[in-house]
């Protein structure tokens, strides 16, 4: 089995519930990618991270506001201490 472009690499998405953002949480986590979700739709980020499952890759949600510095901080702050 080749190895996956991205395995081993945590990615930070922004709006990765819906759109653009969405699509590429789906990309990365295709090519192996451990995907941090960041946005404000819990339930969408819900349905996001059990596709990311199906593609045997690790995800989570941080709820981020992204007009606050505060939100933007803690959502770094948590994906470095879970990963």
């Amino acid at each position: 089995m080749m190895k996956k472009r991205l395995e081993g690499k945590v990615i930070v998405v922004s709006g990765g519930t819906k759109g653009v953002g969405r699509a590429a949480a789906e990309a990365f986590a295709k090519e192996g990618a451990i995907v941090a979700i960041a946005g404000r739709d819990k339930t969408a980020a819900q349905h996001i991270l059990r596709l990311l499952e199906i593609y045997g890759q690790k995800g989570m949600f941080v709820y981020t506001d992204l007009k606050k510095v505060s939100d933007c901080k803690n959502l770094f702050d948590t994906v470095y201490d879970k990963y």
